[in-house]
């Protein structure tokens, strides 16, 4: 199961914090990906640039996370369930990124993909 928690408690940062929690079914590393695409673009695009950090949880407590490429990261070998924080810097009004205010939002950037 994956669940997604999304928080606008540092709008006036404009700072989407999102939470992406999964279960890890083997004692093996997790690797995920952010998409570096949106549906009706015929592009690529680097969202990944608009992580401000990023940190991997089990039961509460932090666990390595290495970044493999721009928009990859791997935890440790863990089993059971996995917890991903990371904030997004939403500040761009094109068509094809994130904003937040303390008027409005709009987020782009909530795809991850477990290759």
């Amino acid at each position: 199961m994956l669940t997604y928690t999304i928080s606008t408690e540092l709008k006036h940062q404009h700072l989407w914090k999102i939470e992406l929690t999964f279960q890890q079914q083997e004692k093996k590393p997790a690797t995920v990906s952010l998409a570096n695409w949106t549906p009706g673009s015929y592009m690529i695009i680097d969202f990944a640039k608009h992580v401000v950090t990023i940190k991997a949880q089990h039961d509460s407590q932090d666990i390595s996370l290495t970044q493999l490429n721009k928009n990859s990261w791997q935890t440790e070998a863990i089993q059971g369930a996995i917890t991903i924080e990371y904030l997004i810097y939403a500040f761009d009004t094109s068509v094809r990124a994130s904003f937040l205010n303390n008027e409005r939002g709009f987020l782009t950037v909530l795809q991850f993909y477990f290759p």
